[in-house]
């Protein structure tokens, strides 16, 4: 195997049971180590005894986790002026949509195996580079402003009333998803989109309930949600999908769960607008957003840019043979 540092993340949903296996597979790897990752109370990742050097990181945990290490990884790199090595995703979290995108369905230990064995090839991938306040983000696979936040930021408060019960956050996923989504419908939220841009060109902002914008295809793998059916993760482009309801009660209940049908079924919405492009930006007030899984607070402006894997602005990522 190549030396390799694994990083974990202790709060992954699906971590138990895999980090004996690692500790063997590190304990005949020489030059491979364990690293923990953790976020700091600003939600800034760090990884305590992390060194720029030429080995590759393998990621465990969900697609938050994947994203924000990637981020955390790729941008000390740029600092330094030096290439980013390759990362090896191993998807254990609540959230795996980037197993879709990049062929990882086997279970973690069976991806460990492959690993350790060399059986894995380097892929290149295409980031989202989010900017705020000339503060930039990367995103590996999804974001979303205005509905699915909400309803993220909902399910989290959920999980909260049963704090000292994992296993009623595991076996409940879907319907604190469901239960979570019915309260958001409830309180008949409207969001303030004010500007919408895609390659410079204005959109129609009226009634705007939800914009994705994807690098991968899906929230989750379980079960399977496709908002953004063209996506690719290697295409060079920023995949848009953006979600007009309108704003009378029944229309508002009656579109939103049809769209939510859809999009479980893997069907284009008619409500929904595609487009494939190189820059977005949106311009509201307090639009709730997320990225990767991960709710991030209210925003009233965000500009996005793809970097592209074809000129080497990307990452590296280790996928199946």
């Amino acid at each position: 195997m190549y030396p390799t540092k694994f990083i974990l993340n202790p709060r992954a949903g699906g971590f138990s049971g895999l980090e004996k296996r690692i500790k063997d597979v590190v304990a005949h790897s020489k030059g491979s180590e364990i690293l923990y990752s953790k976020l700091t109370e600003h939600g800034e990742v760090k990884i305590d005894g992390f060194k720029l050097d030429l080995r590759p990181s393998a990621i465990l945990g969900g697609d938050g986790t994947q994203s924000s290490v990637i981020n955390f990884i790729k941008k000390a790199y740029e600092e330094a002026g030096s290439e980013c090595p390759a990362f090896f995703p191993m998807p254990c979290g609540t959230g795996n949509g980037i197993k879709v995108g990049l062929g990882l369905r086997q279970e973690p230990a069976r991806l460990l195996e492959m690993y350790a064995s060399e059986r894995m090839q380097a892929r290149e991938i295409d980031l989202i580079e989010m900017v705020e306040h000339d503060q930039s983000k990367y995103v590996v696979n999804i974001f979303d402003a205005g509905f699915v936040p909400d309803v993220l930021k909902t399910r989290n408060a959920i999980m909260l009333e049963h704090p000292a019960d994992p296993a009623y956050n595991r076996k409940m996923f879907v319907l604190q998803y469901t239960w979570a989504a019915l309260r958001v419908l409830q309180s008949n939220t409207s969001y303030n989109f004010s500007r919408i841009e895609l390659d410079g060109k204005q959109q129609n902002n009226k009634n705007v309930k939800l914009i994705t914008l994807g690098n991968g295809l899906c929230y989750s793998s379980k079960p399977g949600m496709y908002p953004l059916v063209l996506a690719m993760i290697d295409d060079g482009k920023i995949s848009s999908a953006i979600l007009r309801i309108g704003n009378n009660p029944l229309t508002f209940w009656g579109k939103a769960v049809v769209s939510g049908v859809l999009m479980a079924l893997r069907i284009p919405n008619p409500a929904t607008k595609y487009r494939d492009c190189e820059e977005v930006l949106f311009e509201g007030k307090d639009i709730p957003c997320e990225v990767d899984g991960e709710y991030i607070g209210r925003r009233d402006s965000l500009y996005f840019r793809i970097k592209k894997a074809k000129e080497k602005k990307g990452i590296k990522v280790y996928v199946p043979a």
